[in-house]
């Protein structure tokens, strides 16, 4: 999970998909794991967003 997270910097939906999983099932998982998109993103990804 966190790999996979890594790898696509955050970006959920490419991570389900990468993990051949549904993005809504993706999300629980992050959710039991206490992990959020925002921990994998790059800093000049975060700033952009704002």
């Amino acid at each position: 999970l966190v790999e996979t997270l890594k790898m696509t910097h955050g970006n959920v939906s490419k991570a389900a998909r990468t993990a051949k999983r549904n993005r809504t099932d993706f999300y629980k998982l992050m959710a039991r794991h206490k992990l959020n998109a925002g921990m994998f993103k790059s800093q000049k990804q975060v700033s952009a967003a704002e």
